[in-house]
């Protein structure tokens, strides 16, 4: 449960952006939000925008306008009870939800492998494992970048989602033995 006034995981992440990125756009937000390897951010317009005014409207953050040339736009940056309130959601305490197993569609699927016949079960794995090779690969990428342009905590970020793809790997193969 979370308190009232508390931020949400998104805007707890917005806010965390808008301060690492210094002064930027709700569009470079967006990109930052579209590029996760993690299917939980919504980096839509229809959501980033929203969410970003409803921080400005609260305070958390402030739009400062800025001139690319002769284009403007508006920057935004994290206000001192936007700090404040980021800095609070990190906790303690700890939300349950914070380190509770989250929510996995393909373990979900595996749980009702019995409705599908084996062709199907071995096709899901072969598709899955794929997948998650190539995200391996793209995160020790994005890792090795974080870490030559020292961002320790980028980096270790990175690696979390190295290694909960190999987790998710390894258990795959585990499935694969018990498919027939």
């Amino acid at each position: 449960m979370m308190k009232a006034g508390a931020l949400t995981e998104l805007e707890g992440c917005t806010l965390g952006l808008i301060w690492v990125m210094g002064p930027c756009t709700i569009y470079a937000v967006r990109k930052v939000l579209e590029g996760s390897p993690s299917a939980y951010w919504s980096g839509s317009a229809g959501t980033v925008y929203p969410l970003v005014r409803r921080l400005a409207a609260r305070g958390l953050v402030q739009p400062k306008e800025a001139f690319r040339g002769k284009r403007r736009h508006i920057n935004y940056v994290i206000t001192q009870e936007g700090l404040m309130q980021f800095r609070a959601w990190f906790g303690p305490p700890l939300a349950d939800y914070v380190t509770a197993i989250p929510a996995d569609p393909l373990r979900t699927r595996v749980r009702f492998f019995g409705a599908l016949d084996l062709s199907t079960r071995t096709e899901i794995i072969d598709v899955a494992c794929a997948s998650l090779k190539s995200e391996i690969e793209i995160a020790r990428h994005k890792h090795t970048v974080a870490k030559a342009g020292q961002d320790p905590f980028k980096a270790l970020m990175l690696r979390g989602v190295e290694l909960m793809a190999q987790a998710r790997l390894a258990w795959l193969d585990e499935v694969r033995v018990h498919l027939d």
